[in-house]
């Protein structure tokens, strides 16, 4: 098994220059660079780079009310929100979080240094949105959006941007890893072969997002044949039975399977990255990249049952 420090030391040390790792790093930077050379991306709706363009942003006017917002140099899926923009909120049925929440005194106080320094604040567009299964009024939706540009979720912590960016639609015979949310399909790649490959798979349980970390589900693919061979579910790995939910997983092979394993070599001879992960979707245009990661984490092995090293 190759562990976290052997990975930094045989792999990332010796084969990622800083160069590459810090265009991996700078999502806006990798979406340019490759875009330019005919990799596809879901489409940039914009880009807020500091706080007055936040409060200033109506994303009334974006060509669709269903979109993606993440921190530009984001780690781990933190920071990443789908975001439905409603015209009025329906409270039925969702948590509303309202102008209306009590306020201790350090809050009020913010607030009025927010009036005097920030007066672009309070010119929200009075439109509500909808992350998951919580209704925010406008106000407070711009408010959470302010951590990303704080660097919450940066990698480095300093100040980040935020991305707006179109929200991918799974093709039909990719639907049935969506049942609730997006799963995307990882690759690693070492010197131009892709070596290990799975789906991350959304649950209830992950809140919609294809975290494994998170409780979402993984599906080992093995690369030589595309089929789906392995199974992680709550750190339990199954290979020989998928549970009843899943066994329609066991042994189907994945759609693409060729554009994709090319398509991520293609990728990793262009940003000169030894080692290299790629994340994709698989939508009715073909799969498109979501991002490339110099320093991916590797529960990959488990879930394929491979071993690195």
């Amino acid at each position: 098994i190759l562990g976290n420090n052997a990975r930094n030391l045989l792999y990332i040390k010796k084969f990622n220059d800083k160069k590459g790792i810090r265009l991996a790093n700078n999502k806006l930077q990798t979406k340019d660079f490759l875009t330019e050379r005919g990799i596809p991306f879901a489409k940039t709706y914009g880009i807020i780079s500091n706080r007055k363009e936040l409060y200033e942003f109506d994303f009334f006017y974006l060509p669709k009310k269903n979109f993606v917002v993440k921190p530009n140099q984001w780690s781990k899926g933190q920071g990443v929100y789908i975001v439905k923009y409603l015209e009025e909120a329906h409270s039925e049925g969702y948590y509303l979080e309202s102008n209306h929440i009590p306020k201790n005194r350090f809050q009020k106080q913010r607030d009025r240094i927010q009036k005097i320094f920030f007066p672009h604040f309070e010119q929200h567009h009075g439109g509500t949105y909808q992350i998951w299964d919580t209704i925010l009024k406008d106000k407070w939706f711009r408010r959470r959006l302010l951590d990303i540009l704080d660097g919450k979720y940066s990698m480095t912590l300093w100040g980040d941007k935020i991305i707006i960016e179109e929200k991918l639609v799974a093709w039909e015979l990719f639907k049935e890893f969506c049942e609730y949310g997006l799963a995307d399909i990882r690759v690693i790649v070492f010197n131009l072969v892709p070596v290990a490959t799975m789906i991350r798979v959304p649950t209830e349980q992950s809140w919609g997002k294809a975290n494994l970390a998170q409780w979402g589900l993984g599906l080992g693919i093995e690369v030589g044949s595309g089929k789906i061979t392995s199974m992680l579910r709550k750190n339990k790995i199954y290979k020989t039975k998928f549970p009843k939910k899943f066994a329609h997983f066991q042994n189907k092979k994945i759609p693409y399977r060729n554009d994709i394993l090319f398509l991520s070599s293609k990728v990793q001879y262009f940003v000169n990255l030894g080692y290299l992960a790629l994340d994709r979707v698989i939508t009715s245009e073909g799969p498109k990249l979501l991002e490339i990661n110099a320093r991916a984490w590797l529960e990959v092995q488990k879930v394929t049952d491979t071993k690195l090293k």
